[in-house]
């Protein structure tokens, strides 16, 4: 009797088996089918994104159909009583859920926020927001905030929902689909969150309130680096009023020059950084933290010039050269074309040659470059289009960052990416931080590559984490760099013509700690402080030409820290390539 009901037992646990690869066959098969459909949406997406870009209106529309018929279909393809057993399916029900829920939300981001965008395609087309005199048309984006409050809002809760798989999990035909998808979304979503912060934030920035704004404009020169991406070495004073913005008095350093008492320092701060910030506007920039870069710059200044900013906007040589893309060629009173090939070099090393040693008519080329650029943006000059795109990839690389003085605008350029931020509030996400700042007094970073990486190596019973933080610092100056003229290689007093003396900062999670740093394989002191309740790693570093520095760095997040790490970084002319992996606890 008992080998009888095992012999039962196992024919049952086998029928059941069999059951089991059947229905996980079907709704893969079926899976699998609901993901070309989806991958079908995802091309109409990209054409209908070029469509209403340029005002496509008629072409938005026959787009938007197709698109809707396809995230029908995948829906439907993937919908029903069946898929909800089946999402409950052991070994397959995982996949099966995420089938479902790219499909379901797709589809809702195509019947809920797509036809209210494409509805306004006419109004939201960049040649609206061309600025026609200085002047920006704001009326047209307070026109269709509603349209862009509710997109946001329905792809926040698309990423939210898709975001929750991991593609690692999902069996091998549907990872590819699901990261590629993932990251549609996530692209979309913060996009549509930028379009929602910037229509809140333009009408009261730009004053059209008719009660007039200052705003301190900061040109960085990454060729002397500073922890936010270069040393400020030209400022400018801009006026709105009423949507139109004005640029008024500029200066350079040898203007603004010392001011006793300029700003003023936490104790951690002038622990961790030292008392120049103060005074000297172009150290303000070692401050990791860019609204607080941005507020003591504003401080030394508007003390000099005798002004009061209500904010202020960052820029630096390689962001003029992209926007030199879309507007075209400007030119300079010594003769100097700048242009989108040339403007980054030419502003960050070629004036040092051509001017060795004359510090007014270097800091005239910095003021001309910056008013010509400005003038020509304001105008409507160029392609709004490549503008556009050019403003977008020097945000997501960091060489533009706002700041405002008032609480309630920070906020939103907080969430919209261009704040240049440290973390405060990380939650369960370790964020880490590496910041290079010139301590040579020279001009030699424009031959400066940097890439930073970083390794979740542990994960603890208490869900913190180890991380490898790994950073490659070298010169791609050449051989003859040690003839370069003293504009570019400096005094001398600090390190050797032709090389570069960096100051390094390494930055750990909130409440975590250092365990140990290696340069070049070397164990080195971990000396530096705190700032804003994260350990601080500082440490000099020499590198001649044609040199590199390896510098590792191990630490611990706190406990409870179990997420993603996200790595912040010193912007570089060259593309940094910086990488983060996985959390160790996934």
């Amino acid at each position: 009797m008992t080998e009888t009901l095992r012999s039962r037992r196992v024919q049952v646990g086998l029928g059941v088996l069999v059951l089991l690869v059947i229905a996980g066959g079907i709704f893969v098969s079926e899976a699998l089918k609901a993901t070309g459909a989806l991958k079908d949406a995802r091309d109409e997406a990209a054409v209908l994104k070029e469509q209403i870009v340029s005002g496509d209106v008629n072409g938005a529309r026959a787009t938007l159909e197709r698109l809707d018929r396809e995230t029908t279909r995948a829906h439907d393809a993937s919908d029903g009583p069946l898929w909800s057993i089946g999402a409950h399916v052991p070994i397959v029900g995982k996949n099966v859920d995420a089938v479902r829920t790219v499909a379901r939300e797709i589809d809702r981001i195509t019947d809920d926020a797509l036809p209210s965008i494409v509805d306004v395609a006419d109004q939201v087309q960049l040649e609206t927001f061309r600025p026609k005199n200085g002047r920006v048309d704001v009326a047209a984006l307070a026109a269709i905030r509603p349209v862009l409050e509710r997109s946001n809002r329905v792809f926040e809760e698309a990423e939210r929902e898709i975001g929750s798989f991991d593609p690692g999990s999902l069996i091998g035909p549907l990872q590819s689909p699901m990261r590629s998808t993932q990251n549609l979304v996530t692209v979309s979503a913060s996009a549509a969150g930028a379009a929602d912060d910037a229509a809140r934030l333009l009408p009261t920035m730009l004053a059209t309130d008719g009660k007039k704004r200052t705003y301190l404009l900061m040109v960085l020169n990454n060729a002397e680096v500073r922890a936010i991406g270069g040393m400020p070495g030209s400022v400018a004073v801009l006026t709105a009023k009423n949507g139109k913005v004005t640029m008024g008095e500029q200066a350079g350093t040898r203007k603004v020059g010392f001011v006793k008492n300029g700003a003023k320092l936490t104790k951690e701060e002038r622990n961790l950084l030292g008392s120049s910030l103060t005074k000297d506007m172009r150290d303000t920039g070692a401050h990791p933290d860019f609204p607080r870069a941005a507020e003591l710059t504003s401080q030394i200044v508007g003390k000099r010039l005798d002004r009061k900013f209500s904010g202020a906007i960052a820029v630096d040589p390689v962001a003029l050269a992209l926007l030199l893309g879309g507007i075209g060629p400007v030119d300079l009173a010594d003769g100097t074309r700048l242009t989108s090939s040339n403007a980054a070099q030419v502003l960050l090393n070629g004036v040092y040659a051509k001017y060795p040693l004359q510090a007014q008519k270097q800091d005239d080329v910095f003021e001309q470059a910056a008013r010509a650029i400005f003038t020509a943006v304001t105008s409507g000059r160029g392609n709004s289009q490549a503008v556009v795109k050019a403003l977008v990839r020097s945000v997501r690389a960091g060489h533009i960052k706002v700041w405002s003085k008032v609480p309630a605008e920070q906020k939103l350029i907080l969430d919209g990416g261009i704040s240049g931020a440290l973390n405060r509030h990380p939650g369960k996400t370790p964020y880490i931080g590496v910041y290079v700042d010139d301590g040579g007094s020279t001009k030699m970073e424009y031959f400066l590559q940097m890439k930073t990486t970083v390794q979740a190596t542990r994960c603890f019973d208490d869900r913190g984490q180890e991380f490898r933080v790994t950073t490659q610092l070298s010169s791609l100056a050449p051989p003859n760099a040690t003839r370069f003229t003293r504009s570019i290689v400096g005094p001398g007093l600090y390190v050797k013509p032709g090389s570069m003396r960096l100051v390094v900062s390494t930055m750990g999670p909130t409440k975590g700690f250092m365990v140990e740093q290696r340069v070049d394989g070397r164990q080195v002191p971990l000396s530096g402080g705190e700032l804003y309740d994260r350990r601080v790693v500082r440490g000099t570093v020499v590198i001649a030409p044609g040199e590199s520095v390896v510098i590792v760095t191990t630490m611990r997040s706190a406990p409870g820290v179990d997420g993603d790490p996200v790595l912040q970084t010193t912007p570089g002319i060259r593309p940094n390539g910086d990488e983060a992996s996985k959390s160790a606890c996934s």
